[in-house]
């Protein structure tokens, strides 16, 4: 398993690679990649200082998997706040509901089928 330093220091090594391909783009930045012993993962964060590359470009520099993870908080952030200036403006959030989810694909979304199922399974075998 690895420690947290070493992932800071792929972060990092991850990060400045990115910065320098923005600066210098004639640079062989798979080969760069591969050099830095990256474990091929690039940590995508909006609103920072590294430019935001798209997912091929960022396999064309030798990464596999990219993460994004704050962008969902930050979603979710502005939906909140949406739901609440409606909710303190109108009493309720009818005008919200094009938005929403409904019931049935919140349960699918959470999995609830399958824990219950995972739930009378366990339930069966006591």
């Amino acid at each position: 398993m690895m420690r947290l330093t070493e992932l800071i220091a792929i972060v990092m090594r991850v990060q400045i690679s990115l910065l320098l391909k923005h600066h210098y783009p004639w640079m062989n930045w798979k080969k760069f990649v591969n050099a830095l012993s990256i474990q091929n993962i690039v940590n995508m964060l909006t609103f920072g200082k590294t430019p935001i590359l798209s997912a091929s470009e960022l396999e064309e520099m030798g990464f596999k998997i990219i993460v994004t993870p704050i962008d969902s908080v930050l979603l979710t952030a502005r939906a909140m706040r949406e739901m609440a200036e409606v909710f303190k403006r109108d009493g309720h959030t009818q005008s919200l509901t094009d938005k929403m989810v409904d019931f049935d694909e919140i349960k699918k979304i959470l999995g609830l089928q399958e824990f219950l199922s995972l739930k009378e399974d366990l339930a069966n075998k006591t």
